[in-house]
């Protein structure tokens, strides 16, 4: 598995130079393996710090991820909109030489078969785009919480696309559900989104409502190979300034990698090892 941090907001945050290099003194690249950025497209300046981002990791040999910002899926009827934005980003995955995963939203509508209808239209243009381009873009639809579209809402959509799906963990336990996929849905699991939840998602792990480590262990169980991305908002992290709430973030990694690691390292008979992972 690999962990990555989630970073938006990107004209609130220094400079990327500056950003990799105060989290590096942190002890980033021992930790993190990519970061997952949240660009404003509308924003000529946070477009330029996300290829700037994607440079700095690269020669670093660390990994880049895509999550669209929530007013992306409401454009699911404009292809002038949705041909700009896989522009910047299929032009990003040839400059790194390597296949982009782009997590996106349902579209959001309070009637459930009118979200999945738009939903379905939205793909449909995605994958249009896609093809005519030849834009090496993975895109990840990820479950929200109530009253969008959560992951028993979207099972017809992956399954008539075979669409990769995001599971955020904190949106299923916000919703209420046992935070586990059924077996079967993990061949599609391309993504993980891990957060604490209290009364917001995307806190830190001091409330104790997400079981990192049942998590962890259901995924290894699984043979899950891709991303866990440590998602906590910018404000919700302890501390007064920048710095502390970076070094904060990081500890949040290190619990999470810290358990991974604990995880793996047990030395139990296959048969039990089995049974409890």
């Amino acid at each position: 598995m690999k962990f990555f941090i989630s970073l938006n907001e990107l004209r609130r945050l220094n400079e990327p130079k500056l950003q990799i290099e105060m989290l590096s003194q942190m002890g980033f690249y021992e930790l993190v393996d990519g970061i997952e950025i949240n660009a404003n497209l509308d924003d000529p300046l946070e477009v330029i710090r996300l290829y700037e981002y994607a440079d700095i990791l690269d020669q670093n040999d660390k990994s880049i991820q895509i999550h669209v910002q929530a007013v992306f899926s409401n454009h699911y009827n404009d292809y002038d909109y949705l041909s700009n934005a896989l522009s910047i980003y299929g032009k990003l995955a040839d400059r790194l030489k390597t296949r982009l995963i782009v997590v996106i939203h349902s579209v959001e509508h309070e009637a459930i078969d009118v979200a999945e209808y738009r939903t379905l239209k939205l793909l449909d243009k995605l994958y249009a785009l896609r093809t005519v381009y030849q834009y090496d873009l993975d895109f990840v639809i990820e479950n929200l919480i109530r009253p969008r579209m959560d992951s028993t809402n979207l099972y017809r959509i992956l399954n008539k696309y075979k669409t990769p799906f995001c599971w955020d963990v904190g949106h299923a336990i916000m919703n209420g559900y046992e935070p586990l996929l059924p077996l079967e849905d993990t061949r599609q699991l391309k993504n993980v989104h891990l957060h604490d939840v209290n009364q917001t998602d995307h806190q830190p792990f001091i409330y104790g409502k997400t079981d990192y480590y049942k998590i962890i262990s259901y995924l290894k169980k699984n043979n899950y190979r891709g991303a866990i991305v440590i998602e906590i908002a910018y404000d919700n992290l302890r501390g007064s300034n920048l710095s502390d709430k970076l070094e904060d973030y990081l500890c949040q990694v290190a619990l999470v990698k810290n358990a991974y690691e604990t995880i793996s390292s047990l030395n139990y008979p296959p048969a039990v090892k089995k049974a409890i992972l």
